[in-house]
């Protein structure tokens, strides 16, 4: 019985990583696109919109990835 849970625990495991890979590959890929497309705009003449998305993205990123390694209360 402990090795059926063991092994169901894995299986667990293993999806949520592949899960987590998944999540962080497409919002990698969302990123890129609207900082290229930031990138379009502000060459097209569109300066204001394109910097927009360009620095709204990397602020985001940012702000995700401090959110990401800060040290929960204690």
């Amino acid at each position: 019985m402990a090795e059926g849970h063991a092994k169901n625990r894995w299986a667990n495991d293993r999806a949520t990583r592949t899960v987590l890979i998944l999540g962080q590959i497409f919002a990698f890929i969302v990123a890129m696109t609207i900082v290229v497309g930031g990138i379009y705009l502000t060459l097209t003449g569109r300066p204001i919109s394109g910097l927009t998305a360009v620095f709204g993205t990397i602020t985001a990123i940012v702000l995700a990835i401090r959110k990401g390694t800060a040290k929960p209360p204690s």
